[in-house]
């Protein structure tokens, strides 16, 4: 049930009716409540009729008190009144959550892209002092605003609420990313961060990327490959607008513009296929890795801003 909670963060709004935060949630939602990190939110504009299972427009008529109740009506099942507990609902105040959770930090809560990316302080994670990031949901129209803000960040520990928003982060971004589902505790009406399994979860992450020591000849050569297959993908990427902006006005619906093999890649640039490999893995390629994955994502193509590029 605690998953359910953390995934219900990712969702537009955050919310839970007033009749599921203090039945079917009232277990898992009590810290929150405890602790006053639920706000009021608009309330619910559509039901699920519990009857024939189509969801209608709720309708808002004022009784003779001038108190305003919701109604559905369907075809098949009538009229049904609702109660305003299942209308009204509470969401989640991410700023207070954040706050509450990360409280025996170095505090600097900021929302950065609204709604969505925070700011929330730093604290010493594995023997090194490190920025903290929280991101809320995923999906292309806020995609370019956060790659911007994290792409020149590459050591800051990004936090989401679900494994599931971890994940999909991980393909695109350089960070470490922590789930708070997988790492914050519960009793009763607390809830704590275990620092320790953060702690595990970083210093994994960065065995995992260790470096490898290379002849400085040798350095200076692979950052040069880098650099002209940056400048090669920035190009694919340039065409890959311009084609989906072309396919969009001729045909209603944009489409990708195929991304080059690493073969074609290599053959732009000047390279071999084998160098185009090594360049991807190396760790300090990150802009090349991300922009890597850009060219295959037509989403993430449409919310980038070329504008920089050019």
């Amino acid at each position: 049930m605690m998953n359910k909670v953390w995934l219900q963060w990712e969702l537009d709004p955050p919310a839970f009716s007033v009749d599921e935060a203090t039945r079917a949630y009232a277990e898992p939602l009590a810290a929150f409540r405890h602790h006053r990190l639920l706000r009021e939110a608009i309330p619910a504009g559509a039901w699920t009729c519990t009857e024939c299972g189509e969801t209608r427009q709720v309708v808002f008529v004022a009784d003779v008190d001038e108190i305003k109740q919701g109604y559905i009506a369907c075809r098949d099942c009538g009229v049904t009144r609702l109660h305003p507990d299942q209308l009204n609902r509470v969401a989640f105040d991410t700023g207070r959550v954040l706050h509450y959770i990360f409280a025996d930090t170095k505090l600097d809560v900021r929302q950065i892209v609204a709604d969505r990316l925070w700011q929330i302080g730093r604290r010493t994670i594995a023997t090194r002092s490190r920025e903290l990031w929280f991101i809320r949901g995923f999906g292309p129209t806020f995609h370019a605003d956060i790659l911007r803000q994290l792409t020149t960040r590459p050591k800051t520990i990004v936090f989401t609420p679900s494994e599931a928003t971890a994940h999909y982060w991980s393909r695109i971004i350089p960070n470490t990313i922590i789930a708070l589902d997988n790492t914050v505790d519960r009793e009763e009406y607390q809830l704590w961060l275990d620092w320790n399994a953060v702690d595990d979860r970083v210093l994994e992450s960065e065995e995992s990327t260790a470096p490898v020591l290379k002849p400085a000849a040798k350095r200076s050569s692979r950052t040069a490959k880098i650099e002209r297959l940056v400048e090669e993908i920035k190009k694919h990427l340039r065409s890959a607008a311009d084609h989906a902006q072309a396919t969009s006005d001729r045909e209603g619906c944009p489409t990708l513009l195929p991304r080059p093999t690493q073969e074609q890649l290599g053959s732009l640039a000047g390279m071999s296929k084998v160098d185009v490999s090594r360049c991807l893995k190396d760790d300090s390629a990150n802009e090349l890795r991300i922009l890597w994955e850009t060219a295959g994502d037509l989403n993430a193509i449409l919310g980038l801003p070329f504008e920089t590029f050019r």
